[in-house]
């Protein structure tokens, strides 16, 4: 049996790679599933947050989304990152200076952050078109936050808008095409920008510090978009949702991208954009206070009982929220 581009698809983790997981020790609070961000152990009256994230999809900045896309999960968590390893493999063109460009992303983004990159290996490899980078992050708190946690009644947040990564990606790696489906150099320049906008490092930072205690759970959209990161938290936290479609926000710019190439930007890459429920009652407070700090945050949605209850909201009606494990990048690769 082949497996398909993308992650692997849940069925093949749960039954065979999540079962093998070792030695089951006594001191792992938080191991291997499914719509999981991060790895949680115990070490004293702390919790040591790991995560680890490969970046294959893009080949332009690199370094910069190595870093973003890796300590997202941390954060998402409830964790600041404070060190860093990394895997670099390259092929066999690279040139010292596109090394240096690499490596020097890398630096000044885990600077920003006040996190050390303490260790990994660098290696030219062959059979590789392009740089692949496998991150591992690593934090620590008193007070660990997952993807699991969600609780009925909850109001269901998000940051910024859909899509920011996948945005980015399209636009660098399929300029051409863009351009001869008669999207203007302006809209895709202002794609390309959006690569900037992946960590959620600002807002994560003002959530943990402020209203740690009123948040229930958080996740980092990734690979499957909005939509399957919403599927995630409902399984996690063994919940429902109902999500408003016309509540979740959406850039003109992504729209722009993702209609000419046929793409849904509610299943497309969404590193930068952070989802977190939190008491009802809270709600506006947060969304308020993240506004004042120059960060967009939008409530789509609410945690409902019923676990079997996935629902979306449109101008058509009800329909179950879709789910779709193979992102949407990879329809153009």
């Amino acid at each position: 049996m082949k497996l398909p581009t993308g992650k692997v698809p849940p069925d093949i983790l749960l039954e065979r790679i999540l079962p093998k997981s070792g030695y089951r020790r006594e001191d792992v609070v938080i191991g291997s599933g499914i719509g999981i961000d991060s790895a949680v152990t115990r070490v004293g009256d702390k919790y040591i947050v790991i995560s680890t994230d490969p970046i294959t999809a893009a080949t332009n900045l690199i370094g910069m989304l190595s870093i973003h896309i890796t300590t997202n999960d941390v954060i998402a968590s409830g964790a600041l990152p404070r060190w860093f390893l990394s895997t670099i493999l390259l092929p066999r063109d690279i040139t010292i200076e596109m090394l240096d460009e690499i490596i020097g992303d890398m630096h000044r983004n885990a600077k920003k952050m006040k996190m050390q990159i303490v260790g990994g290996h660098t290696e030219v490899t062959p059979y590789l078109e392009s740089p692949i980078i496998v991150g591992t992050a690593i934090g620590v708190t008193d007070k660990y936050i997952t993807s699991g946690g969600a609780e009925p009644g909850d109001v269901v947040m998000m940051t910024k808008t859909a899509a920011i990564e996948g945005t980015a990606v399209i636009a660098y790696d399929h300029e051409e095409k863009l351009r001869d489906r008669g999207v203007s150099a302006s809209i895709i320049k202002k794609a390309k920008k959006m690569i900037y906008k992946t960590s959620i490092y600002p807002e994560g930072r003002i959530l943990l510090e402020k209203f740690r205690e009123r948040i229930h759970s958080m996740h980092d959209p990734t690979e499957g978009g909005i939509f399957t990161a919403l599927n995630e938290i409902a399984d996690a936290s063994k919940t429902g949702l109902k999500i408003f479609l016309d509540d979740i926000p959406v850039d003109k710019t992504t729209i722009a991208i993702c209609n000419a190439l046929e793409v849904n930007p509610y299943l497309l890459l969404s590193s930068g954009t952070l989802l977190f429920t939190v008491e009802r009652d809270y709600a506006d407070t947060i969304r308020e206070y993240l506004m004042k700090k120059g960060v967009k945050a939008t409530v789509i949605g609410e945690v409902i009982k019923d676990r079997e209850k996935r629902i979306l909201v449109d101008k058509s009606g009800e329909r179950a929220l879709p789910r779709q494990e193979k992102d949407e990048i990879w329809k153009l690769y």
